[in-house]
């Protein structure tokens, strides 16, 4: 696979893949795998090694007011605009935003319907 004529490398896939992070941690806090897991249990296992990230991440939005908002324009203001950067890193960063925006409007939709 090439990005823009060249073959992204191993730690542009792993800086592009850990921004993504960021919309899991909000879908297992917000509780909407709840129902895949009643489904298929054996996905759980999947689950453990995330769970000190999601008790950090957790806490972290408990006890910093905004902490959430803060995060998001950290990640935007030095990934995203930073041309320095690798634009396979830039641009899954930018995904994995848009993806905790779309989690966002969820979670503010979804008790209005209910």
């Amino acid at each position: 696979m090439t990005w823009n004529g060249s073959t992204p490398s191993v730690t542009d896939r792993i800086f592009g893949a850990v921004p993504y992070l960021l919309p899991l941690m909000d879908v297992l806090i917000a509780g909407y795998e709840k129902p895949l897991l009643h489904q298929f249990p054996i996905l759980e296992v999947a689950l453990v090694p995330l769970m000190p990230f999601l008790q950090v991440y957790s806490q972290l939005l408990f006890n910093i007011p905004f902490a959430g908002m803060i995060l998001f324009f950290v990640l935007y203001m030095a990934v995203v605009r930073n041309e320095n950067l690798s634009r396979f890193v830039r641009f899954n960063v930018m995904q994995a935003l848009l993806l905790d925006i779309i989690l966002i409007l969820c979670n503010l939709i979804l008790p209005i319907l209910a």
